[in-house]
């Protein structure tokens, strides 16, 4: 195989002083790069605003787009069609951008594996491992449903939370001589925390429903504020993804409630936005409140976390207690 750098003849060099661009890079390892008047139509925009373009680049011609800003470089692929020369042509781009000590603020690696997933690196050397760990998963078939891992409150160190979590946290502690109905009132007072609130309450047929959505919800966020503030009323359960299946990331809601106590998770799942799917990796904390009338709340902060791992593949053994069950793709 010949590696074709980018170069005068298909991009400007990395010597001339480039700022911003993106290369489309073929099966033969050629860097293709994107201008407006292209004769091809996936070397021109607005392709990369076309998700059918984008999945035809991605799946079945196996080509890696790279796009150079300032100071930061996005290497994007699927894992499981990529053309095998196609990545060896990124990584011998990363391992020059090493040994050149070229000043990159962040690389950022997406790539598709079930879903999308996002990884920034700081240096090149890591972005490379990380790349190069990934070629293991091309034949396995990825896990597609919900991980969740419990982690007992006791256990944590709180001032590595994140802020709204350990803020949470903190509220929740001052509010327990308090009457519940004031302690949930509280959260509700408190403008870092009432955005980023996702509220349950249980209606007359002891279903939960959502009560309250903040727009800065990580829920908002991945779904839509407009899509998701229509959801006022409607069961937890309801999945927007799946709505037939129901939602297993609320399978831990009934055993709160019933505790009253307080439960933090870290956990992952795919979601579906503008026809494409994507991993989202959180940290969870869920907040439970009964008051004197007996009305039954239920309060989930989440915040976003970095990809630690790959997402898990189904055949790796992992015990039921690690996963709730898979959703339908």
């Amino acid at each position: 195989m010949n590696v074709h750098y980018p170069s005068r003849d298909s991009a400007p060099s990395q010597a001339d002083g480039i700022h911003q661009c993106t290369w489309w890079i073929d099966d033969e390892a050629n860097w293709r790069l994107v201008t407006a008047d292209s004769d091809l139509p996936y070397l021109r925009d607005p392709v990369n605003q076309d998700s059918e373009a984008l999945h035809f680049l991605y799946s079945w011609l196996g080509m890696i787009r790279v796009d150079k800003q300032p100071q930061a470089l996005t290497i994007e692929w699927d894992i499981q069609t990529v053309q095998p020369d196609s990545l060896s042509a990124a990584k011998t781009y990363l391992e020059t951008l090493h040994d050149q000590q070229q000043s990159i603020d962040e690389i950022v690696l997406h790539y598709c594996y079930g879903g999308w997933c996002r990884e920034v690196f700081a240096v090149p050397s890591h972005a490379l491992a990380r790349l190069e760990q990934t070629e293991a998963y091309r034949n396995v078939t990825p896990f597609e449903g919900p991980t969740i891992h419990p982690i007992e409150l006791q256990t944590l160190d709180r001032e590595q939370l994140q802020e709204p979590i350990r803020n949470s946290l903190d509220l929740w502690d001052e509010g327990l001589p308090c009457p519940r109905g004031e302690a949930l009132s509280s959260f509700f007072q408190r403008s870092d925390l009432v955005g980023r609130m996702v509220v349950y309450k249980r209606d007359s047929s002891r279903n939960l429903v959502y009560e309250h959505i903040g727009e800065d919800s990580l829920f908002a966020k991945a779904y839509g504020h407009g899509q998701t503030s229509q959801l006022i009323g409607q069961n937890c359960a309801f999945d927007p993804d799946h709505p037939t299946s129901g939602n297993p990331i609320c399978e831990a809601y009934e055993a709160v409630l019933s505790s009253c106590k307080p439960r933090y998770d870290k956990l992952r799942t795919l979601y579906s936005r503008n026809e494409a799917r994507y991993w989202i990796s959180c940290e969870r904390l869920l907040l439970p409140f009964t008051l004197a009338g007996g009305d039954q709340y239920l309060l989930a902060i989440c915040c976003p976390l970095e990809m630690t791992a790959i997402p898990t593949f189904q055949d790796n053994g992992s015990s039921k207690t690690d996963h709730s069950s898979s959703r339908t793709a």
